[in-house]
């Protein structure tokens, strides 16, 4: 079989680790996948897994914790993109306010908004 179809497969394979039924059938698959990768002579592969091994603990512990970091990562997505488009702000302050509407969050604010009013006129019976 050839260095690129291997390579291919193996990466496949590795994606079924997140189907796994339980923490230990993860670890077994884990296991098995990096013996695998390492067997290959695949340099990237084997770089691969010595890293997959280093953070077996964590990547493990997700079968204990289901935490996804998704929304995290999604919401400073949007900041990174709200910062590169805040170079034309004249004002911190502003950029502040489009910060803090970009989930329609609603902080009390020290201020309440002054709206301009027009001048009362009097009235005359």
């Amino acid at each position: 079989m050839n260095l690129w179809l291997r390579r291919t497969i193996l990466k496949d394979e590795l994606r079924q680790f997140w189907q796994q039924d339980s923490k230990s059938a993860a670890a077994n698959f884990l296991d098995g996948w990096c013996q695998r990768a390492e067997g290959t002579g695949i340099r990237v592969l084997r770089t691969m897994s010595h890293t997959l091994r280093g953070h077996r603990v964590g990547l493990l512990n997700s079968y204990d914790q289901l935490i996804s970091t998704s929304p995290l990562e999604g919401t400073n997505n949007k900041i990174g993109l709200l910062q590169r488009r805040a170079y034309g702000y004249r004002r911190y302050d502003h950029f502040k306010l489009r910060l803090l509407t970009l989930h329609h969050t609603k902080f009390p604010s020290r201020v309440e908004p002054q709206y301009h009013q027009p001048p009362k006129l009097p009235m005359n019976p």
